[in-house]
């Protein structure tokens, strides 16, 4: 029979492999060669063992990238669902990793507080936008369903095969010292360590960032707070450590508050598919975050300037422009005009005009529709650079759609052909919708505004606009400045006799009989009641004493005849004051043009009233 032998390829604890010797011939090995097989056999081990150990290495590497992968999905997924506390789980991040550094943590322990504070608020996925998102303070019973997060959050990551106590971190993160916390109630030491330094950290940032519902507070003003809970609502010794980071924060982080500058990259060894999503994920996350200011900011303006501005500020960021323009309707015009131009030619865009129809602009205007990658040359050719050659290659025109109403539109000009994808069309039209709701609002606003500035009697503006005028007109004036305060004769009796319509028809016949004597650049305001207030920029003295005789002589002269054929007439006192003679400021300037106004009148007789036809 051969000989044949079998050699184990291993260590004392783990066998490899078997290594199987046979003879040719019937001659058994010899001590010499059995020695080198031998020898052999135990660098085959080796070389195994430290094949096996590589691979091993190998994979826990990959689970790590994975791992950390999957922790930056999860946040990205935080901040989409809620862009408002964008940064806060990296500012945590930041926090607790430090902190945890200070008390002693390392390796896995360490890591599990630096994963748990980036995902601590993972289950405010599960919790409606209406409560996530709501601007004011909660109602007991929304707060009871706010607390839910911890469970839920516990039931997301339970699955998650993390190394270290990451889960129990995030369930346990809003235990309290004392016990009064939630969900179980633990105190003192049975709350783990890593979730009692991501409840400070996570209050102290909370506190320090603005929301909606209040201003940040100072970082003074969050320690104290922390050192008035400290023992009750927090661990003694995680506040101490946190008080000792935070001022070198800035020497430390820098203004890296991205994800990416707090997790490690995703290498080329990830998953497949693995780079590309991040990046699309985080992408998508930076365009929601950008569109959420957008729903937030634009429609809260009032001012038709901002709102324009604005704009066009979100749509360079979101779609990027070489030229960008508003088109804005006014009414029932039957054309669109650039109200507002950003980039290259806005000095030779400003105010142009296009007609409903024409070019890409006025038919998206008149119709409603997106037009993507047209030619610029078709709103700006002949209208802007006749005779021009346009170095613009592509347009986006998006309308303003306000309900069944068209405002204009916003339109995007590219030197690249082609330039615009669905990405932008999508992301412009979302700037669209918000833009034409503000512009909307901004109009009604400056409708309210001017009707409260105007008398709604006389058309004449009121005694509001007449303090803001005043105080410009003052500012701006080098020459004599006349003001000539008129009241009415006999308005009570007329009131009294023929009512009050009789009485308002009669005051619309005064205004406008001193509006026919007044220069353009004069002003007439409705002051009040039964008086009226003239401003004469430039009138001397002289000439302001000619006005006011002159306006006795016409008022007195006009006669109203009433619906039952009585024929009245009214008269009118007036006070003349000059400025500077008589004030430096329009409180002084009224009241002496007042205490004249009430001489002049004790020394006219009473206005006829009930004269007969």
């Amino acid at each position: 029979m051969k000989p044949f032998y079998e050699l184990p390829i291993g260590s004392r604890r783990f066998l490899l492999a078997v290594c199987a010797l046979g003879a040719a011939s019937v001659v058994p090995f010899e001590a010499p060669w059995l020695q080198m097989a031998g020898m052999l056999v135990a660098g085959l081990a080796v070389w195994a063992t430290h094949a096996a150990f590589h691979r091993h290495c190998r994979r826990r590497r990959q689970l790590h990238q994975m791992n950390d992968w999957l922790v930056s999905c999860l946040a990205l997924a935080i901040d989409a669902r809620d862009p408002a506390t964008t940064g806060h789980k990296q500012r945590v991040c930041y926090y607790a990793t430090e902190v945890a550094r200070r008390l002693g943590l390392a390796g896995k322990d360490a890591d599990a507080v630096r994963i748990a504070a980036i995902l601590h608020d993972i289950g405010k996925l599960g919790i409606p936008d209406s409560i996530l998102l709501k601007p004011d303070k909660l109602s007991p019973k929304e707060y009871a369903l706010a607390r839910r997060h911890v469970e839920i959050g516990n039931a997301i990551l339970q699955p998650v095969p993390f190394e270290g106590p990451v889960v129990s971190i995030i369930r346990s993160h809003h235990e309290r010292w004392d016990g009064r916390g939630y969900p179980v109630g633990l105190s003192g030491e049975q709350i783990p360590l890593g979730a009692r330094i991501v409840a400070v950290v996570d209050v102290f940032d909370a506190l320090t960032s603005d929301r909606p519902y209040r201003r940040a507070l100072s970082r003074e003003t969050a320690f104290d707070f922390l050192r008035e809970r400290a023992g009750s609502h927090f661990d003694p010794r995680v506040v101490q450590a946190l008080l000792e980071v935070e001022p070198h924060r800035e020497d430390q982080c820098g203004s890296a508050w991205q994800i990416g500058a707090l997790l490690p990259e995703v290498e080329e060894s990830s998953p497949p598919g693995a780079q590309f999503a991040y990046r699309e994920i985080a992408r998508v996350n930076e365009e929601l975050y950008a569109l959420w200011e957008v729903s937030h900011g634009v429609p809260c303006i009032l001012s038709l300037g901002n709102v324009l501005a604005l704009s066009l500020e979100k749509a360079q960021s979101l779609v990027g422009f070489t030229t960008g323009v508003i088109f804005l309707r006014s009414d029932d015009a039957p054309e669109v005009r650039a109200a507002r131009v950003v980039g290259r030619y806005e000095d030779r865009l400003a105010g142009m005009a296009i007609r409903l129809g024409e070019g890409s602009s006025g038919l998206a205007a008149l119709n409603g529709i997106v037009l993507v990658n047209v030619s610029p040359s078709q709103d700006l050719g002949r209208r802007a650079f006749p005779g021009e050659t346009l170095d613009l290659g592509a347009a986006l025109v998006v309308p303003l759609r306000a309900g069944e109403c068209i405002l204009g539109t916003i339109s995007l000009y590219h030197t690249d052909y082609n330039h615009f994808t669905e990405v932008h069309v999508r992301r412009l039209t979302i700037i669209a919708e918000h833009a034409a709701l503000a512009i909307e609002n901004a109009r009604e606003y400056e409708r309210t505004r001017l009707l409260a500035l105007t008398d709604p009697l006389t058309g004449l503006p009121s005694a509001r606009y007449l303090g803001c005028y005043l105080e410009q007109a003052l500012l701006a004036r080098t020459g004599p400045l006349a003001i000539l305060l008129l009241d009415c004769d006999g308005l009570r009796e007329i009131n009294e006799r023929f009512g009050y319509a009789e009485g308002n028809r009669a005051l619309r016949m005064v205004a406008r009989l001193v509006q026919m004597e007044l220069r353009e650049r004069d002003l007439q305001v409705r002051y009040g009641g039964d008086a009226f207030v003239l401003v004469l920029p430039g009138v001397a003295a002289a000439a302001a004493r000619r006005l006011a005789e002159r306006l006795r002589q016409v008022v007195d002269a006009a006669t109203c005849l009433t619906d039952i054929g009585e024929r009245y007439s009214i008269g009118v006192s007036i006070g003349l004051a000059m400025y500077p003679e008589d004030g430096g400021d329009p409180r002084a300037l009224l009241a002496a043009a007042g205490a004249r106004m009430c001489e002049d009148k004790a020394a006219r007789r009473p206005a006829r009233v009930g004269v007969a036809a």
